[in-house]
């Protein structure tokens, strides 16, 4: 494994408290020893935040690199049986790292939003007795195994139906007995029978480690996203763990969720990979108050001397500290030093960019709008913080701006849970101010609101706050820098052009591919027309002989033929389902087809990878690959090595090292097609094939380079 793929685990607790880790409370009065060796082995952050004081919204900003108020939800959390607020084509952590080459996989609570399958096509009922209209035979849509995850085991969310765990996109059994509201359950709705809430958490972790484990022993960089369901209510820990604590239940279940994060650490270290492996841990927002709790946060400060705020204003909801304040500890032995700290600014948001930074992609446009790399605060450097504000989010959807010490908090309060909130015996007078201004350097339990004093300095940062909020983005895109990718490249040394937009090009280095469909004639019927976008002119598969979607009548190939290859080449698409491909040696399709994201979609190695539609630029605008291709190796007659490829989609890396197993489509789309059902590859250079079939596609600057790839690999 490169050194620059190292191995990702994150980690993120639910609902846990700064206070609540020894390591970051001495008082605590729950052990939490595997988490302490974490972060005597690493680097623990103690200004680190989430981007929203609630479960779902700080899961799409840990994901996206994106602000969760920039989307779809603006307040509160996804409600059961929601649909996904995590957009189908947005790059997220997982479709990047796949796009390296990495395995991708999600274990716990997913809590984002999945899209049921009903008996009746109606919305799925989400209360009331008798049994539900969800079809749990069908597949479940829009999880995590459609978001880039190749696997998935867990639940959406633990207190909220339906009672059952799922894996990829199936529920494991059929959830047909009714359960109605109860203490550790939210809603009423269908659930397994005998259904064990106890079981979530040690599964989960039992899953993941198995999974870890698995990866390392086929030698291929590993994601593991483990958002765990604790200690999240339901409180409930297995009877090994009860009363092993001083903190009541909620402790024991914190101690348990730092037992199950040993085993998954164990199980790094087991694996032989625990020195290239980054581990994040990390909550998604601060501890949960009395109601669904009990006892709650403040509670457990006089029952037990146990504060698991660790001292801070605030618990899960609030603006204030408390509230989005968490742990995060962060370790990587080959890379990172261990048993150190950073007070720099740090937010959940950032572990895009830093996981981008480290596998060496660009974040392009649309994609990590609030996210920075944190890898330099990690190293004891300056992090970028210093210099971009970040905003934090409350469970109602009000913000808050911190600029270096300063906090603007845009509210009358930064209480936001009504009667379970902050105590009388906590609270400081009324000030009688529209917002709050707080310096942490001077006050970090924001006891002391400054707004009158320094309205001036309140001002300002509100209108930063507004400027980020009207500019889209807070940290620039980083653009790719470089310049051999994406839409424009130049061709490199060696390299020979084989589509300028003229005609005589195409009539010298290109000929119909003469297959058994073949209904044309020379010369090739392909018009030359005007660059749509640009000016100037391109290519057009528009032949007659392929009106209406006959494919293999009117392909174009190459004269030249090629083995490996590395090939830049730009495409336009003028409508819905406009329908073409790119043959690599005219027998593997990579296809172009607007609207396809299955595995036989856009940018997809046809029937051997998801379709990563989520570079797509869409209809009427310049799309590019650029591929390195190695061929397939024989001896004796018979392949020995598969062919592979890597592919960049505009500029960002989709596929890394694909093996590619047979020729799809029959005898109509390539060579060796309809060989043996296309499992029979020959050892026949051929050359770069384009498809027609009547739609308005078009093609410009392409370019390609012959080479010799002693060795299995294509990254470049």
């Amino acid at each position: 494994m490169a050194a620059n793929t190292p191995n990702i685990v994150i980690i993120l607790a639910d609902d846990l408290g700064y206070g609540d880790i020894t390591c970051y409370n001495p008082d605590s009065k729950i052990p939490t020893p595997n988490l302490d060796r974490l972060a005597a082995g690493g680097v623990r952050a103690t200004d680190a935040h989430s981007p929203a004081a609630v479960c779902s919204p700080t899961r799409y900003g840990l994901l996206t690199g994106r602000y969760p108020w920039r989307g779809i939800l603006k307040q509160g959390v996804v409600a059961p049986w929601g649909t996904s607020i995590l957009e189908r084509d947005r790059l997220n952590i997982p479709l990047l790292l796949r796009g390296y080459g990495y395995a991708t996989g999600c274990f716990g609570k997913w809590h984002l939003g999945l899209t049921w399958q009903t008996k009746d096509g109606k919305a799925p009922v989400p209360v009331g007795k008798g049994l539900s209209n969800v079809d749990f035979t069908k597949t479940i849509k829009d999880g995590p195994t459609e978001r880039g995850f190749d696997t998935w085991f867990g639940v959406d969310a633990p207190n909220f139906p339906p009672y059952v765990y799922i894996q990829d996109d199936k529920t494991v059994g059929i959830p047909d007995t009714h359960v109605e509201k109860a203490f550790q359950l939210n809603r009423p709705g269908p659930s397994l029978k005998n259904w064990n809430l106890e079981r979530i958490l040690p599964d989960v972790g039992r899953k993941a480690a198995q999974w870890i484990t698995d990866q390392a022993k086929a030698k291929k960089p590993y994601f593991a996203y483990i958002p765990l369901p604790s200690p999240h209510y339901p409180i409930v820990p297995t009877k090994a763990w009860q009363g092993t604590t001083a903190a009541g239940a909620y402790g024991d279940f914190v101690a348990q969720t730092d037992a199950v994060i040993g085993e998954i650490l164990q199980a790094i270290k087991d694996s032989g990979t625990e020195e290239n492996t980054l581990v994040i841990f990390t909550s998604d927002n601060g501890p949960e108050v009395a109601g669904e709790v009990k006892p709650g946060v403040y509670e457990r400060i006089g029952l037990s001397n146990h504060d698991s705020r660790g001292g801070l204003r605030g618990v899960k909801r609030d603006l204030w500290e408390g509230g989005h304040r968490v742990p995060f500890i962060a370790k990587w032995p080959a890379k990172l030093p261990s048993g150190t700290t950073t007070a720099e600014t740090l937010c959940h948001t950032d572990i895009f960019a830093t996981i981008a930074g480290i596998v060496g992609s660009p974040v392009l446009e649309n994609a990590g709008e609030d996210s920075i790399d944190m890898v330099p605060a990690l190293r004891g450097g300056a992090g970028g913080r210093r210099k971009i504000p970040t905003i934090h989010q409350s469970g109602d959807g009000k913000l808050a701006i911190r600029d270096g010490s300063w906090v603007y908090i845009d509210h009358v309060t930064g209480q936001n849970n009504g009667a379970n909130g902050e105590p009388a015996a906590l609270r400081t007078p009324d000030h009688g101010q529209p917002g709050e201004l707080f310096n942490l350097s001077k006050d970090p339990r924001e006891q002391t609101n400054l707004y009158a004093k320094d309205g001036g300095r309140a001002m300002r940062m509100k209108a930063q706050l507004e400027a980020i909020k009207t500019a889209g983005r807070s940290v620039p895109a980083q653009g790719s820098k470089r310049r051999d990718i994406g839409i424009g490249a130049k061709p490199i040394a060696g390299a020979e052009v084989i589509i300028d937009g003229s005609r005589q090009m195409l009539d010298d280095k290109w000929t119909y591919w003469q297959g058994p469909r073949f209904r044309s004639s020379m010369p090739i019927k392909w018009p030359v027309v005007t660059d749509p976008v640009d000016g100037g002119t391109c290519v057009k598969t528009d032949d007659p002989a392929a009106a209406g979607g006959v494919y293999g009548a009117a392909d174009i190939v190459t004269k030249a033929v090629y083995r490996d290859f590395r090939l830049h080449i730009e495409f336009w698409i003028g409508g819905p389902g406009g329908n073409s491909g790119v043959y690599l040696q005219n027998r593997y399709e990579i296809q172009i087809c607007d609207g396809d994201r299955t595995s036989h979609g856009l940018g997809a190695v046809i029937n051997e990878t998801p379709a990563p539609y989520h570079m797509y630029k869409g209809i009427g605008k310049w799309n590019s690959y650029d591929i390195v291709f190695r061929a397939a190796r024989f001896a004796g007659g018979r392949m020995v090595e598969k062919p592979i490829t890597t592919i960049y989609l505009n500029g960002q890396r989709v596929h890394t090292n694909v093996r590619i197993n047979q020729v799809w489509g029959g005898p109509f789309s390539g060579v060796d097609g309809g060989n043996d059902d296309g499992k029979g590859i020959t050892d026949t250079p051929q050359g770069l094939k384009l498809q027609c079939e009547g739609h308005d596609v078009r093609y410009r600057n392409a370019w390609i380079k012959p080479m010799m790839l002693s060795k299995a690999d294509t990254e470049f």
